[in-house]
């Protein structure tokens, strides 16, 4: 009698021991989304900076010497610009409302569920909400990286070819027009287009339809793609599915083990991945689950 009363005290008091271990775990993943939406938050402030009217505005003036319609070159830069910058947006919004629902979420399930299971599942959602940063990053760096060419490396003006005189009246010639210069050697050279000529109007026009339109399809679209990942990670959350997918996880976490173990007996780890050695080295604690312990 004696001895089983003894065993149960110790079964109970490893289960706690466990519990507390994988809370400091989860208190330590819930460290790292405050740190990723921190970050992501304020790499949002800096990319929509570069949507600001200081910066656009020298970009968008079609007369001015920073004008983004004067060539193919700068054509192709800025269209690549504009789309880093949404997708660095749309990828830190992203990591920044999974962070904050995976944040309550975990806690929620750790204390009606098991604290095993909200370790492991916020660690697989970590996994994604970590790749929607650096993506965000890699976007930010090469907006960046565009913006300092689009200021500073391409040419502030470009040679101008006159049109036909007889397609422009005799007032507007090139003289009278204050972005035209000569040069010493009679050749003359522009700062963006012509805005008497129609043909670059409607050039310009339509380059900026297809960066409003490319823009617009990358926030609606990273905005259903993230919608879908919310409502998947939700739903990873209810305690069936969060039970029945921990189930699964401990079964490919003890395969792990049983290789791991057998590559070290043969003085190898195996043909192991990365990421296997990974999902079993970080959470080793069974059983955990509030509903293990014994009143």
């Amino acid at each position: 009698m004696w001895a089983r009363v003894s065993a149960q005290s110790v079964a109970q008091e490893n289960t706690v021991n466990l519990m507390q271990i994988d809370m400091l775990q989860l208190n330590v993943l819930q460290t790292q989304l405050d740190n990723v939406s921190m970050q992501a938050t304020l790499i949002i402030g800096f990319a929509l900076g570069m949507w600001a009217g200081e910066t656009l505005s020298p970009l968008l003036d079609d007369e001015g010497p920073r004008c983004i319609f004067k060539d193919w070159l700068h054509v192709i830069l800025s269209f690549f610009f504009f789309l880093s910058v949404a997708l660095c947006i749309t990828n830190c919004f992203i990591a920044v409302v999974l962070a904050s629902y995976v944040k309550q979420a975990s806690q929620g399930a750790a204390l009606l569920v098991a604290t095993g299971a909200a370790v492991a599942n916020t660690r697989r959602h970590l996994v994604y909400i970590n790749q929607c940063f650096v993506n965000a990053i890699a976007c930010f760096m090469a907006s960046a990286g565009l913006l300092i060419w689009l200021y500073v490396g391409l040419a502030a003006r470009i040679p101008y070819v006159a049109p036909k005189q007889s397609s422009i009246d005799a007032a507007s010639s090139p003289d009278a027009d204050e972005s035209i210069v000569t040069l010493y050697d009679g050749s003359q050279s522009i700062a963006c287009i012509d805005v008497r000529v129609p043909a670059h109007n409607d050039a310009r026009n339509l380059q900026m339809q297809c960066i409003a339109w490319t823009n617009t399809f990358i926030i609606v679209g990273m905005g259903a793609l993230g919608y879908w990942r919310f409502r998947s990670v939700r739903n990873s959350y209810d305690p069936e599915a969060l039970m029945a997918w921990y189930t699964e996880y401990k079964t490919k976490q003890h395969e792990m083990h049983e290789k791991i173990r057998k590559g070290r007996g043969k003085g190898k780890m195996g043909k192991l991945k990365e990421e296997d050695f990974a999902y079993h080295y970080y959470h080793d604690s069974e059983p955990d689950s509030t509903g293990d312990a014994e009143p």
